[in-house]
């Protein structure tokens, strides 16, 4: 068994040379069994005569390196590869699609916080009935194309907004469940739309 690991170690150091991580002597030395069970997962994970070829493992198994931030390792692939004539435009494309991938992981981690930027905001409009005011504003919603929710203030539900976030006159504005005053949004008798979306931003 020692002579299988004798073996093995040489044909690493021939393999890799100088790019030989320093673990792999020290668990040759101190633990032979776990530097054993790493031989063993070497020829699962590249059994002879296997579908990929030297070159094309080399180049997955750099990437896998870099991906598991293994620096030892992705250095010995990178000596592994040249060594195999692997041309180093093929190998930073190695890199580049690796770089790719992980852009991808971190754009999923984001999308949570991206849906909350992106959010369009909850817009409550507190009516009374033959409010001119009232009319104004919900048209000059609907012409920005901003979604919105009318609650007549005579209703149960707007009776109850108006009493909790002291809406006073019509029409009430809610944005995201805070009270916006009526000339915060529309200071003038016409908004433009675009100013009126951003004016919305703002608060």
């Amino acid at each position: 068994m020692q002579a299988k690991l004798d073996t093995a170690l040489k044909m690493m150091k021939e393999n890799l040379g100088p790019a030989l991580p320093p673990v792999m002597e020290k668990l040759h030395q101190k633990d032979p069994d776990l530097f054993g069970q790493h031989l063993v997962s070497k020829k699962f994970a590249k059994p002879e005569g296997g579908a990929l070829d030297e070159a094309t493992r080399a180049l997955v198994h750099l990437a896998a390196a870099v991906a598991s931030r293994s620096g030892g390792c992705a250095r010995a692939m990178i000596h592994r590869t040249k060594a195999l004539g692997v041309p180093d435009a093929a190998i930073k494309e190695a890199l580049h699609i690796w770089l790719f991938a992980a852009q991808g992981a971190t754009l999923e981690a984001l999308e949570g916080a991206l849906d909350e930027l992106w959010m369009e905001p909850e817009i409550l409009l507190l009516t009374a009935p033959g409010c001119r005011r009232s009319r104004r504003v919900k048209l000059a919603f609907e012409k920005a194309g901003i979604p919105f929710r009318e609650i007549p203030l005579d209703s149960e539900e707007g009776t109850a907004l108006a009493a909790r976030h002291q809406v006073l006159s019509s029409p009430g504005i809610l944005v995201n469940g805070r009270a916006v005053d009526v000339f915060t949004l529309f200071p003038g008798c016409k908004v433009r739309p675009e100013v009126l979306k951003k004016r919305l931003s703002e608060v």
